[in-house]
C-alpha cells in the first residue's frame, strides 16, 4: 500500500478551545504553546518568570539574533534590552554566549532577569492564569469539541 505523504503542519495557538478549534480546522496536526505551557503551575521554571508572563502586555517582547541568523522572542527586561540595543556589535561568539543555556537558566530557572533571558512569545499579553496543565488542556479540549460538534451542524 502507497500513503502519500501528508505535510505537517504546526500554528501557534493561545489558550482557548476557539484557537484549537480554529487550527485545526485549517489542517494543522498540532499547535505550539511552549509560552502558555510556562505559564502553568506544573512548570519548572521561577516564579518571576511566570508573573512576567501574566504581566506582560502586546508590548512586553522583543525579538533577538536577527543580526546574528539567530532569531528568538524574549520577554523584555534589563539583560535583554541591552543585547537588543547592542546586538549589531557583538560578534558572533560574544552573541553565542550573551544568549546560552546558561544564560537561558538564569532568567527561567533562577528568574534573575538581569543576568539573564526569560523566552516568550507574542501570547504572553494573553496570559492571565495559572491553571495545571491537566486543567488547562481539559478545558481547551472541551471547548474545541463544543465548538467543532456545534460548526458540523451548520454542514446540515
Amino acid at each position: 500500500l502507497h500513503y502519500p505523504l501528508r505535510r505537517q503542519r504546526q500554528m501557534c495557538i493561545r489558550d482557548s478551545g476557539k484557537g484549537l478549534a480554529a487550527v485545526l480546522m485549517l489542517g494543522a496536526s498540532g499547535v505550539q504553546m511552549g509560552t502558555r505551557f510556562i505559564a502553568t503551575q506544573d512548570a519548572p521554571y521561577s516564579q518571576r518568570y511566570k508573573e512576567k508572563l501574566l504581566n506582560a502586555t502586546d508590548q512586553s517582547t522583543l525579538v533577538l539574533g536577527r543580526a546574528h541568523g539567530q532569531v528568538r522572542r524574549v520577554l523584555k527586561g534589563v539583560y535583554t534590552e541591552h543585547i537588543h540595543k547592542h546586538e549589531r556589535g557583538y560578534s558572533p561568539d560574544e552573541y553565542q554566549t550573551l544568549t546560552s543555556e546558561d544564560a537561558h537558566q538564569k532568567g527561567a530557572i533562577d528568574g534573575n532577569d538581569e543576568q539573564g533571558f526569560m523566552n516568550g512569545g507574542q501570547v504572553a499579553g494573553l496570559i492571565n492564569d495559572l491553571p495545571t496543565v491537566k486543567n488547562l488542556l481539559d478545558t481547551m479540549i472541551a471547548e474545541a469539541k463544543a465548538i467543532m460538534q456545534e460548526n458540523m451542524s451548520l454542514l446540515g
